[in-house]
Protein backbone atom coordinates (compact mmCIF):
# COMPACT_ATOMS: atom_id res chain seq x y z
CA UNK A 1 0.00 0.00 0.00
CA UNK A 2 3.06 2.63 0.55
CA UNK A 3 4.31 1.59 -2.75
CA UNK A 4 1.34 2.55 -4.14
CA UNK A 5 0.84 5.82 -2.76
CA UNK A 6 4.28 6.89 -3.58
CA UNK A 7 3.54 6.08 -7.24
CA UNK A 8 0.18 8.17 -6.66
CA UNK A 9 2.42 11.00 -5.00
CA UNK A 10 5.40 10.44 -7.81
CA UNK A 11 2.50 11.14 -10.85
CA UNK A 12 0.63 14.11 -8.90
CA UNK A 13 4.08 15.42 -8.83
CA UNK A 14 5.03 15.05 -12.53
CA UNK A 15 1.82 16.46 -13.21
CA UNK A 16 1.95 19.16 -11.18
CA UNK A 17 5.66 19.96 -12.31
CA UNK A 18 4.24 20.02 -16.22
CA UNK A 19 1.51 21.80 -15.72
CA UNK A 20 3.83 24.95 -13.88
CA UNK A 21 6.17 24.52 -16.54
CA UNK A 22 3.54 25.03 -19.67
CA UNK A 23 1.86 28.19 -17.79
CA UNK A 24 4.57 30.47 -19.79
CA UNK A 25 4.36 28.26 -23.08
CA UNK A 26 0.66 28.35 -22.69
CA UNK A 27 0.23 32.24 -22.34
CA UNK A 28 2.23 32.82 -25.05
CA UNK A 29 -0.02 30.29 -27.23
CA UNK A 30 -2.91 32.56 -26.12
CA UNK A 31 -1.04 35.85 -26.94
CA UNK A 32 -0.49 34.34 -30.84
CA UNK A 33 -4.09 34.40 -31.47
CA UNK A 34 -4.50 36.31 -35.02
CA UNK A 35 -7.05 38.81 -33.47
CA UNK A 36 -4.30 39.84 -30.79
CA UNK A 37 -4.19 43.22 -32.43
CA UNK A 38 -7.98 43.73 -30.77
CA UNK A 39 -6.33 43.10 -27.71
CA UNK A 40 -3.96 44.80 -27.54
CA UNK A 41 -6.68 47.43 -28.54
CA UNK A 42 -9.01 46.83 -25.44
CA UNK A 43 -5.76 47.42 -23.37
CA UNK A 44 -5.09 50.88 -24.61
CA UNK A 45 -8.56 51.51 -26.20
CA UNK A 46 -9.35 54.73 -28.34
CA UNK A 47 -11.98 56.35 -30.28
CA UNK A 48 -12.37 55.06 -33.93
CA UNK A 49 -12.56 56.82 -37.37
CA UNK A 50 -13.29 53.44 -38.85
CA UNK A 51 -13.42 49.72 -38.61
CA UNK A 52 -13.35 47.06 -41.09
CA UNK A 53 -15.47 43.97 -41.02
CA UNK A 54 -14.85 40.66 -43.11
CA UNK A 55 -12.52 37.75 -43.84
CA UNK A 56 -8.72 37.36 -44.24
CA UNK A 57 -9.07 39.35 -47.59
CA UNK A 58 -9.88 42.36 -45.25
CA UNK A 59 -7.91 41.39 -42.83
CA UNK A 60 -4.73 41.60 -44.88
CA UNK A 61 -6.00 44.65 -47.61
CA UNK A 62 -6.41 47.90 -44.58
CA UNK A 63 -4.26 49.23 -42.22
CA UNK A 64 -5.09 53.47 -42.06
CA UNK A 65 -2.86 54.17 -39.14
CA UNK A 66 -0.57 55.62 -41.15
CA UNK A 67 -3.08 57.46 -43.15
CA UNK A 68 -4.04 59.34 -40.20
CA UNK A 69 -7.11 57.67 -38.87
CA UNK A 70 -7.69 55.57 -36.00
CA UNK A 71 -8.53 52.12 -37.56
CA UNK A 72 -9.70 48.69 -35.94
CA UNK A 73 -9.54 45.86 -38.14
CA UNK A 74 -12.30 43.30 -36.72
CA UNK A 75 -11.78 40.75 -40.06
CA UNK A 76 -10.47 37.61 -39.44
CA UNK A 77 -10.17 34.40 -41.59
CA UNK A 78 -12.97 33.10 -43.29
CA UNK A 79 -15.37 35.47 -40.62
CA UNK A 80 -19.11 35.62 -41.94
CA UNK A 81 -21.65 38.44 -41.27
CA UNK A 82 -22.89 36.94 -38.21
CA UNK A 83 -19.71 37.48 -36.22
CA UNK A 84 -19.65 40.81 -38.07
CA UNK A 85 -22.23 41.94 -36.74
CA UNK A 86 -21.20 40.46 -33.45
CA UNK A 87 -17.67 42.39 -33.50
CA UNK A 88 -19.44 46.06 -34.72
CA UNK A 89 -22.13 45.78 -31.83
CA UNK A 90 -19.27 45.12 -29.31
CA UNK A 91 -16.70 47.54 -30.38
CA UNK A 92 -19.22 50.21 -31.79
CA UNK A 93 -18.97 51.62 -28.48
CA UNK A 94 -15.35 52.98 -29.04
CA UNK A 95 -16.47 54.47 -32.83
CA UNK A 96 -17.02 57.89 -33.47
CA UNK A 97 -20.77 58.74 -34.15
CA UNK A 98 -19.81 59.67 -37.88
CA UNK A 99 -17.37 56.70 -37.99
CA UNK A 100 -16.74 54.57 -41.41
CA UNK A 101 -17.66 50.87 -41.52
CA UNK A 102 -16.20 48.83 -43.86
CA UNK A 103 -18.28 45.83 -44.85
CA UNK A 104 -16.45 43.13 -46.95
CA UNK A 105 -17.71 41.20 -49.36
CA UNK A 106 -16.24 37.60 -50.13
CA UNK A 107 -17.23 35.14 -52.86
CA UNK A 108 -17.94 32.76 -49.73
CA UNK A 109 -19.51 35.18 -47.42
CA UNK A 110 -23.30 34.16 -48.07
CA UNK A 111 -22.08 30.64 -48.08
CA UNK A 112 -20.87 30.57 -44.65
CA UNK A 113 -22.35 28.68 -41.45
CA UNK A 114 -21.49 30.68 -37.93
CA UNK A 115 -22.73 27.67 -36.40
CA UNK A 116 -19.19 25.62 -38.16
CA UNK A 117 -17.11 28.74 -37.08
CA UNK A 118 -14.23 27.82 -34.69
CA UNK A 119 -14.91 29.96 -31.48
CA UNK A 120 -11.38 30.14 -30.11
CA UNK A 121 -10.28 33.15 -31.95
CA UNK A 122 -13.22 35.18 -30.20
CA UNK A 123 -12.75 33.95 -26.63
CA UNK A 124 -10.34 37.23 -25.76
CA UNK A 125 -12.48 39.72 -27.55
CA UNK A 126 -16.02 38.51 -27.20
CA UNK A 127 -18.53 36.96 -24.80
CA UNK A 128 -19.67 33.60 -26.32
CA UNK A 129 -21.28 32.49 -23.18
CA UNK A 130 -24.67 32.44 -24.33
CA UNK A 131 -24.09 30.89 -28.09
CA UNK A 132 -25.42 27.66 -29.05
CA UNK A 133 -22.15 26.13 -29.94
CA UNK A 134 -20.02 27.42 -26.68
CA UNK A 135 -18.48 24.70 -25.05
CA UNK A 136 -17.40 25.89 -21.72
CA UNK A 137 -14.92 23.21 -21.36
CA UNK A 138 -12.90 23.96 -24.81
CA UNK A 139 -13.05 28.16 -23.54
CA UNK A 140 -10.96 26.93 -20.21
CA UNK A 141 -8.74 24.84 -22.11
CA UNK A 142 -8.23 27.78 -24.40
CA UNK A 143 -7.57 29.58 -21.78
CA UNK A 144 -5.53 27.41 -19.28
CA UNK A 145 -4.11 24.56 -21.68
CA UNK A 146 -4.50 26.12 -25.24
CA UNK A 147 -1.94 23.81 -26.69
CA UNK A 148 -4.44 20.88 -26.30
CA UNK A 149 -6.29 22.76 -28.85
CA UNK A 150 -6.79 20.28 -32.15
CA UNK A 151 -4.86 22.32 -34.39
CA UNK A 152 -3.89 25.42 -32.46
CA UNK A 153 -0.53 24.44 -32.08
CA UNK A 154 0.12 23.52 -35.53
CA UNK A 155 -1.61 26.92 -36.94
CA UNK A 156 0.92 28.51 -34.14
CA UNK A 157 4.01 26.92 -35.63
CA UNK A 158 2.98 27.52 -39.07
CA UNK A 159 2.81 31.39 -38.36
CA UNK A 160 6.03 31.39 -36.35
CA UNK A 161 7.61 29.55 -39.31
CA UNK A 162 6.38 32.25 -41.60
CA UNK A 163 7.39 34.87 -39.69
CA UNK A 164 11.07 33.43 -39.48
CA UNK A 165 11.33 33.14 -43.10
CA UNK A 166 9.72 36.31 -43.69
CA UNK A 167 13.38 37.51 -41.84
CA UNK A 168 15.73 36.07 -45.07
CA UNK A 169 13.56 35.99 -47.90
CA UNK A 170 12.34 38.93 -50.10
CA UNK A 171 8.83 38.32 -50.80
CA UNK A 172 8.62 41.06 -53.26
CA UNK A 173 11.20 39.36 -55.62
CA UNK A 174 9.08 37.80 -58.44
CA UNK A 175 10.98 34.19 -58.25
CA UNK A 176 8.83 34.02 -54.62
CA UNK A 177 5.99 35.91 -55.10
CA UNK A 178 3.08 33.53 -54.26
CA UNK A 179 0.43 33.70 -56.78
CA UNK A 180 0.76 30.50 -59.06
CA UNK A 181 -1.80 29.15 -61.81
CA UNK A 182 -1.77 25.61 -60.05
CA UNK A 183 -2.65 27.92 -56.46
CA UNK A 184 -5.16 29.49 -58.22
CA UNK A 185 -6.99 26.60 -59.73
CA UNK A 186 -6.73 25.16 -56.57
CA UNK A 187 -8.12 27.78 -54.79
CA UNK A 188 -11.19 28.27 -56.76
CA UNK A 189 -12.14 24.73 -56.50
CA UNK A 190 -12.12 25.11 -52.92
CA UNK A 191 -14.40 28.33 -53.23
CA UNK A 192 -16.64 26.63 -55.37
CA UNK A 193 -17.26 23.49 -53.12
CA UNK A 194 -17.97 25.98 -50.39
CA UNK A 195 -20.12 27.32 -52.06
CA UNK A 196 -22.40 24.00 -52.44
CA UNK A 197 -25.70 23.92 -53.89
CA UNK A 198 -26.29 22.17 -50.44
CA UNK A 199 -25.95 25.25 -48.76
CA UNK A 200 -28.30 26.94 -50.96
CA UNK A 201 -30.67 24.63 -50.31
CA UNK A 202 -30.02 24.89 -46.76
CA UNK A 203 -31.41 28.87 -46.93
CA UNK A 204 -27.93 30.03 -45.77
CA UNK A 205 -27.85 32.87 -48.18
CA UNK A 206 -30.89 34.03 -46.88
CA UNK A 207 -29.62 34.36 -43.65
CA UNK A 208 -26.87 35.51 -44.44
CA UNK A 209 -28.71 38.13 -46.50
CA UNK A 210 -30.89 39.21 -43.42
CA UNK A 211 -27.63 39.83 -41.15
CA UNK A 212 -26.29 41.66 -43.84
CA UNK A 213 -29.48 44.04 -43.57
CA UNK A 214 -28.76 44.09 -39.69
CA UNK A 215 -25.20 45.13 -40.10
CA UNK A 216 -26.77 48.41 -42.16
CA UNK A 217 -29.22 49.19 -40.53
CA UNK A 218 -27.36 49.15 -37.36
CA UNK A 219 -25.00 51.70 -38.66
CA UNK A 220 -27.76 53.97 -40.04
CA UNK A 221 -29.14 53.71 -36.58
CA UNK A 222 -25.69 54.77 -35.14
CA UNK A 223 -24.98 57.28 -37.38
CA UNK A 224 -21.94 55.18 -38.53
CA UNK A 225 -21.30 55.74 -42.24
CA UNK A 226 -21.39 51.66 -44.11
CA UNK A 227 -20.03 50.94 -47.41
CA UNK A 228 -19.05 47.95 -49.36
CA UNK A 229 -15.79 46.40 -50.66
CA UNK A 230 -14.72 43.64 -52.69
CA UNK A 231 -10.95 43.55 -52.41
CA UNK A 232 -8.20 42.72 -55.27
CA UNK A 233 -7.73 39.53 -56.49
CA UNK A 234 -4.94 38.17 -58.36
CA UNK A 235 -5.80 37.85 -62.60
CA UNK A 236 -5.30 34.21 -62.62
CA UNK A 237 -7.61 33.56 -59.83
CA UNK A 238 -10.71 35.97 -60.23
CA UNK A 239 -10.59 34.73 -63.70
CA UNK A 240 -11.87 31.33 -63.16
CA UNK A 241 -14.81 33.11 -61.21
CA UNK A 242 -17.31 34.33 -64.76
CA UNK A 243 -19.08 37.48 -63.87
CA UNK A 244 -22.20 34.99 -64.05
CA UNK A 245 -20.76 32.96 -61.30
CA UNK A 246 -19.92 36.36 -59.19
CA UNK A 247 -23.81 37.19 -59.86
CA UNK A 248 -24.97 33.57 -58.11
CA UNK A 249 -22.44 34.19 -55.76
CA UNK A 250 -22.86 37.53 -54.82
CA UNK A 251 -24.51 39.66 -56.66
CA UNK A 252 -28.17 38.31 -56.54
CA UNK A 253 -27.82 38.94 -52.51
CA UNK A 254 -26.85 42.54 -52.94
CA UNK A 255 -29.50 43.38 -55.20
CA UNK A 256 -32.16 42.32 -53.05
CA UNK A 257 -30.79 44.44 -50.13
CA UNK A 258 -33.36 46.75 -48.40
CA UNK A 259 -30.73 49.77 -48.32
CA UNK A 260 -30.65 50.62 -52.06
CA UNK A 261 -28.28 53.77 -50.80
CA UNK A 262 -25.41 51.70 -49.53
CA UNK A 263 -22.31 52.08 -52.02
CA UNK A 264 -20.56 48.90 -53.31
CA UNK A 265 -17.00 49.06 -54.66
CA UNK A 266 -16.03 46.06 -56.32
CA UNK A 267 -12.38 46.01 -56.74
CA UNK A 268 -12.14 42.07 -57.21
CA UNK A 269 -11.06 42.64 -61.19
CA UNK A 270 -9.67 46.12 -60.76
CA UNK A 271 -6.53 46.39 -63.32
CA UNK A 272 -4.93 49.01 -61.28
CA UNK A 273 -4.02 45.72 -59.08
CA UNK A 274 -4.95 42.84 -60.51
CA UNK A 275 -2.13 42.32 -62.76
CA UNK A 276 1.17 43.14 -60.28
CA UNK A 277 2.56 40.02 -58.71
CA UNK A 278 4.07 41.62 -55.97
CA UNK A 279 1.12 42.84 -54.27
CA UNK A 280 -0.07 39.88 -53.80
CA UNK A 281 1.01 36.68 -50.77
CA UNK A 282 -1.25 34.73 -53.08
CA UNK A 283 -4.13 34.27 -55.13
CA UNK A 284 -6.62 36.02 -53.48
CA UNK A 285 -4.34 38.43 -50.16
CA UNK A 286 -2.99 41.61 -50.94
CA UNK A 287 0.51 41.61 -48.85
CA UNK A 288 2.21 44.43 -46.87
CA UNK A 289 3.27 46.21 -50.43
CA UNK A 290 0.22 45.47 -51.68
CA UNK A 291 -2.42 46.78 -48.53
CA UNK A 292 -0.30 49.85 -48.26
CA UNK A 293 -1.01 50.93 -51.57
CA UNK A 294 -4.72 49.89 -51.60
CA UNK A 295 -5.68 51.52 -47.94
CA UNK A 296 -4.26 54.40 -49.75
CA UNK A 297 -5.93 54.13 -53.01
CA UNK A 298 -9.65 52.89 -50.11
CA UNK A 299 -8.65 56.11 -48.46
CA UNK A 300 -8.81 58.46 -50.78
CA UNK A 301 -12.26 57.00 -52.50
CA UNK A 302 -13.41 57.37 -49.00
CA UNK A 303 -12.74 60.85 -48.92
CA UNK A 304 -13.87 61.67 -52.05
CA UNK A 305 -17.50 60.19 -51.41
CA UNK A 306 -17.93 61.96 -47.49
CA UNK A 307 -16.63 58.97 -45.56
CA UNK A 308 -14.43 60.62 -43.72
CA UNK A 309 -14.44 63.43 -41.11
CA UNK A 310 -13.67 66.61 -42.29
CA UNK A 311 -9.98 67.90 -41.90
CA UNK A 312 -8.61 64.38 -42.47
Amino acid sequence: MLLLYRKIAVIMAAVAAILALSVPFNSKLVQTNENNAIVKFLADPKELDIVSLGTSHSKSAYDFEDLGLSHLSLASSSQNFHYDYELLKEYSRYMKKDAAVIISISHIGFYTNYLSETLTKFYDILDLRDYPNFDLLSYYRYKCLPATIKGYFKSLASRKLNAIGNIFIDKSASSYAAPNPVQCRNRFDSKSSHNSEQKLNDGLPERNLAILNEIISFCRAKGFKPIMIMEPLYYEYVDYITLELEYKWVGQYLDRLEDKEILFLNYSRDERFIYRKELFSDSDHLNAEGRKEFSGFVFDVLADNGYLQEGL
